[in-house]
């Protein structure tokens, strides 16, 4: 959690200090609910900024939603209130997200979870984004290096 905004997203910067990456043909973004992650290749060389998600109101949330009792209608509002907890988070996240990519003219956003498709649609609504090829694959878990490799591996293919 970010001591400055607690129940923030925090955003760090691996290899770019000014806390942007520049425009690249091809930017990766590794997306999944604890971490995401910005690839821009750059020759041999990789600049990669991660965002992280605070998962501990996340799981905070989810473990409080089957404590205790309810019934009947207190129980569908508790429910409801704990959905829309979750839904701001994940807005939260992917608006996190968003501040720190940059335009190229193509990305490709990969990971396990399926919000990545949530990153997209909030991608494609933006003027900012619209042209821009945004692509989506799935892909299981993975090092920081594994990512790359991943990215490397698919910008040679495409």
């Amino acid at each position: 959690m970010d001591a400055m905004n607690p129940g923030r997203a925090r955003s760090s910067t691996t290899a770019n200090p000014r806390g942007s990456i520049k425009s690249d043909p091809l930017i990766g973004v590794w997306f999944d609910m604890e971490e995401s992650n910005i690839i821009a290749l750059d020759g041999s060389a990789a600049r990669v900024e991660k965002v992280t998600n605070d998962l501990e109101k996340h799981k905070e949330i989810l473990t409080s939603r089957y404590g205790g009792t309810g019934s009947g209608r207190q129980f569908i509002n508790r429910e409801r209130s704990e959905q829309e907890k979750l839904d701001h988070e994940l807005d939260q996240y992917i608006t996190d997200v968003l501040k720190v990519l940059v335009l190229a003219p193509r990305m490709v956003v990969f990971g396990p979870a399926g919000t990545k498709k949530e990153l997209i649609k909030r991608m494609k609504v933006n003027a900012r984004w619209r042209r821009s090829e945004l692509l989506v694959e799935p892909a299981d878990k993975m090092t920081d290096k594994q990512k790359v490799a991943w990215l490397r591996a698919y910008a040679g293919h495409n």
